[in-house]
């Protein structure tokens, strides 16, 4: 009997991480596509060592990993300004998940970030990030995906008259700007147009260190905060689908399951009981 009753826990057990498996098979993963643009001015780069791009690109899996555990799957580009060659900013790395190809692309020697410096105009080249660049680049974002942008700079925009036309195209298309900046500010044109497009801002200065466990928590936090924003993003837009609603949200579905085996549990005990 004793037996018996241990093959039926088992049994029970393996139904249920069987459910819990096909439950996590099942749901569905958010797209999303991610602007990454990098200031190219001399000023991100004052060591000549590119410490400050290395943090960022090297790093990026942990970002990355923040939104794969929330069921996020991200397509990344890479987009350059305020350099010498076109200051109006320039596609480095249409959309891709291979992140060694994203760090590849920004650490070429002749077609990679510059660090030459000229003039910031982070809202021109977002703009054309949203249509077509001047040389006529167009970037090719993924059908139904949620689209963000990032922007890291260290200095303030020397395009702030267009600040109040990229919140305005920003919003058009749903996306929400997050500004990693000097300092952290937030009174300038690129914090307030990040603010208010529901996006954060965050301090460059923090991944202007040596510390590998410093640049990686950086990391990992921005990818944290972007992936609540991903979720709350199509949530807005498709509010019935099943991590959007409670009743059927698949991170609760384990917990249920719990419960099941637990009763499953129970009543084999009574049964056993009941023979005895």
């Amino acid at each position: 009997m004793k037996k018996l009753t241990g093959k039926i826990i088992l049994t029970c057990f393996a139904l249920s991480l069987a459910a819990i498996s096909a439950v996590k098979a099942n749901a569905a993963m958010i797209e999303t596509d991610i602007v990454i643009f990098m200031d190219e001015s001399g000023s991100m780069n004052t060591d000549g060592s590119g410490l400050l791009t290395e943090n960022i690109f090297s790093n990026l899996s942990f970002f990355n990993s923040s939104l794969l555990k929330r069921d996020i799957k991200a397509n990344y580009s890479v987009v350059a300004f305020g350099g010498s060659s076109n200051d109006f900013g320039r596609i480095l790395q249409d959309f891709t998940t291979d992140l060694s190809a994203l760090f590849a692309a920004v650490s070429d020697d002749d077609n990679g970030l510059e660090y030459t410096g000229k003039d910031e105009l982070p809202f021109i080249a977002i703009q054309q990030a949203l249509s077509v660049f001047i040389n006529g680049d167009v970037l090719s974002y993924t059908g139904n995906a949620i689209k963000n942008f990032i922007v890291f700079t260290d200095e303030e925009a020397d395009d702030g008259s267009e600040a109040a036309v990229t919140q305005t195209a920003l919003e058009e298309n749903n996306v929400r700007l997050n500004a990693v900046l000097s300092g952290g500010s937030t009174s300038g044109d690129l914090g307030s147009v990040a603010i208010g497009t529901g996006g954060n801002v965050f301090d460059l200065e923090t991944l202007k260190t040596t510390s590998v466990s410093q640049a990686e928590n950086f990391m990992s936090g921005l990818g944290d905060v972007k992936a609540s924003e991903i979720i709350e993003d199509y949530c807005g837009l498709n509010p019935n689908a099943d991590v959007c609603t409670e009743d059927n949200n698949p991170i609760n579905a384990p917990a249920s399951l719990g419960l099941m085996f637990a009763g499953m549990i129970a009543l084999a005990i009574r049964q056993r009981r009941r023979r005895v």
